[in-house]
């Protein structure tokens, strides 16, 4: 019978070392003394997902979100749903997003799965596309302020700023900036015959990020439809939650 003896093993097919290793390491040591690697705890992760272990793998995941930080997106996304984790995935595909495509690497992109690349991938080009509309067209200033006393120059005179500052900020071939930042500096730039109550009133309308608001809805979205369709949480018992002899 298999796990008898020691001339009885019980064989754990395709499970490396590594994973193995860092899980008895857990399983027969005090968890809040022990210094972790990221490397060791996306290996105990893993075991403990495929092995259906809820207390490590609840230990891991607890881990892993503190410490969100100091992991890659990549890797958050392509343990997430190599794992069934939903609990950092959509934090970590958003921020993917915003990465140029130029930095995806054949190993990055393999690391991330098919699905999950084209997604970011059709989100560039959309965003891309949008951002050459909002660049071209300025928010319109429907009305003046009592402020200001040459409607037409005022008008004008917001349009150029605009081009000159606001599109060349967010088109930059170089270093495109993020909405919210690129409105930052913008507000900074000198506005020519503009009244100070039109810059005000239009300033209001930037921050409102009606502009962008619309591709931030549909990353989201995007994020939520890959969670439902990658993620499978595995089925655990909760009656299955082993103590990792963590002090009480």
């Amino acid at each position: 019978m298999d796990g008898s003896s020691d001339k009885n093993l019980i064989i754990l097919e395709q499970l490396p070392c590594c994973q193995f290793d860092i899980f008895l390491v857990v399983y027969t040591s005090k968890c809040h003394s022990l210094t972790f690697t990221n490397n060791k705890i996306a290996n105990l992760l893993c075991f403990s997902s495929k092995y259906l272990c809820v207390a490590a793998r609840n230990l891991a995941i607890h881990h892993i979100f503190t410490r969100h930080w100091s992991y890659s997106d990549i890797t958050l996304a392509a343990i997430a749903v190599q794992c069934g984790v939903w609990t950092w995935f959509k934090h970590a595909f958003t921020c993917l997003v915003e990465v140029r495509l130029s930095q995806f690497t054949p190993a990055k992109r393999q690391s991330l799965g098919h699905p999950i690349f084209i997604a970011v991938a059709t989100l560039h080009e959309i965003i891309y596309k949008h951002r050459r509309i909002v660049a071209c067209k300025p928010p319109e200033l429907e009305e003046h302020t009592l402020d200001c006393s040459n409607h037409n120059r005022c008008t004008s005179d917001w349009a150029q700023v605009w081009w000159s500052g606001m599109s060349q900020f967010i088109l930059d071939g170089h270093n495109p900036l993020l909405y919210k930042e690129a409105s930052q500096r913008f507000q900074k730039f000198n506005f020519g015959w503009m009244a100070d109550g039109c810059k005000k009133k239009m300033f209001e309308v930037i921050r409102s990020n009606k502009a962008f608001g619309i591709t931030d809805k549909l990353v989201e979205e995007t994020a939520v439809h890959l969670e439902k369709e990658l993620i499978f949480e595995p089925c655990l018992s909760s009656a299955d939650n082993e103590s990792l002899g963590m002090d009480e």
